[in-house]
């Protein structure tokens, strides 16, 4: 019984090495298509074939008249959305006089310094200053002519004898093009904590009585303005507000109303969308009417709307 068992086993050996070296040598014997692609079968294309693959594939868009998109910068023009360049993303200073400077190392050995004001980035001139000079070392320096158009001044103490004096120089207003950076703190929870634009997050006040036992909120969606930056005019926007009896609660903010929920405290949110209908519903702002969603609709012939409100991302906290 073990004899034939062993004869069996050995045989379906035998037959899958067979099986084995025959696709072996049949795929050994298979020589590139002859298309002349480069192709094979078994083993890895080699560069050289890529390369010819990618002048294959060049000549074929040439001869149907397909040609690629040169990138162009268009610095504040009018951004390509859609392709087919890629956008230029800018975030110029502004500029302005040179207003004060501050010396913050005096150096030794001074005697007639002299002060040149130049531009980081190329842009300012007509600036000029006068330093103080009080037992060798720069002391003040007082600027005589603020010039115009500087971002970046970069002041430069020169003298026969002195070394080591250095100092910082700032611009004023009125500016010019460009916005400052990091002049607007972030909007904070509640209007005591709005910032110098007036920005705060309102927090949603629950009306308990209208469902008793409930904390609930009436809500709705509207598009509105809001200065997002001091050098810049107000954006608009589309956001929410919290309602009661048809006022607003608080005014209206990017990023607000902010619901605070309680644990084991249920929470109903009527929820109301106000955008404007028609035209005037329409995006201030390019749509791809290609992306599901935004196009075609579900009646043939017609387009989605641009006033729905696919889903509702008002913040909620939880507090325990």
């Amino acid at each position: 019984m073990n004899r034939c068992k062993i004869i069996i086993f050995l045989s379906l050996l035998l037959v899958l090495v067979a099986l084995s070296w025959g696709a072996d040598q049949g795929c050994a014997q298979q020589e590139p298509s002859g298309d002349g692609s480069g192709m094979h079968y078994k083993g890895k294309v080699t560069p050289a074939e890529r390369k010819d693959a990618a002048e294959r594939f060049k000549a074929a868009r040439e001869a149907a008249g397909v040609t690629s998109a040169v990138p162009m910068l268009d610095p504040g023009g009018i951004p390509h959305y859609f392709g087919p360049y890629p956008n230029y993303a800018n975030s110029p200073l502004p500029k302005g006089a040179v207003r004060s400077i501050t010396v913050i190392d005096g150096g030794t050995g001074y005697t007639a310094p002299v002060v040149e004001i130049t531009d980081a980035y190329g842009t300012g001139t007509g600036a000029t200053a006068n330093a103080t000079v009080v037992g060798g070392i720069v002391t003040a320096i007082k600027v005589k002519q603020g010039g115009s158009g500087y971002s970046a001044p970069v002041v430069t103490i020169t003298d026969a004898t002195g070394t080591g004096a250095a100092a910082t120089a700032s611009i004023g207003g009125p500016f010019t093009g460009g916005i400052r950076k990091f002049v607007d703190k972030l909007p904070g929870l509640g209007s005591a904590n709005a910032n110098l634009l007036g920005q705060y997050i309102p927090i949603a006040v629950p009306d308990t009585t209208t469902y008793p036992g409930y904390d609930y909120y009436e809500i709705e969606l509207r598009q509105f303005t809001e200065k997002m930056h001091s050098d810049l005019p107000p954006t608009t926007l589309r956001g929410y507000v919290q309602v009661k009896n048809g006022v607003d609660v608080a005014p209206i903010h990017y990023l607000g109303p902010l619901i605070v929920a309680q644990r084991d405290q249920p929470v109903r949110v009527k929820f109301t969308n106000k955008l404007p209908t028609i035209t005037g519903g329409d995006l201030f702002i390019p749509v791809d009417t290609t992306v599901m969603g935004a196009g075609m609709g579900p009646v043939m012939g017609e387009m989605y709307t641009q006033n729905r409100v696919p889903f509702i991302s008002m913040a909620a906290t939880l507090r325990g």
